[in-house]
């Protein structure tokens, strides 16, 4: 564990994580295929119970788990004009796969 300006961070299996500040909310981002379903005519998604279980369990813990949520201070949703859209406080990661590139001429 280390323990750092941005709270107590650890790791827990692959995921890095850390404890929110007194100042901060969870924001939370579904990244989750949900099961589709139909109802009647109208075609549903809903959540696995894992699923469920992990939205709960991070935001009861008040934990920050890379990739699915994100810490935010009441200043920077201030800034945004108090939008609690998740997506507007994750840093963007461009993931480059290069497969069979030769160097050689």
């Amino acid at each position: 564990m280390i323990q750092s300006k941005l709270g107590e961070e650890y790791k827990e299996g692959n995921n890095q994580k850390r404890r929110l500040l007194d100042n901060e909310i969870d924001l939370i981002v579904n990244t989750f295929r949900n099961k589709e379903y139909k109802e009647g005519n109208n075609q549903k998604r809903r959540l696995l119970d894992n699923e469920i279980d992990l939205i709960v369990n991070t935001f009861r813990n008040k934990e920050v788990v890379e990739d699915f949520s994100v810490a935010v201070s009441y200043d920077e949703i201030k800034e945004k004009g108090y939008s609690l859209s998740a997506g507007q406080y994750f840093d963007i990661k461009i993931l480059f796969l290069l497969d069979n590139i030769s160097t050689s001429r």
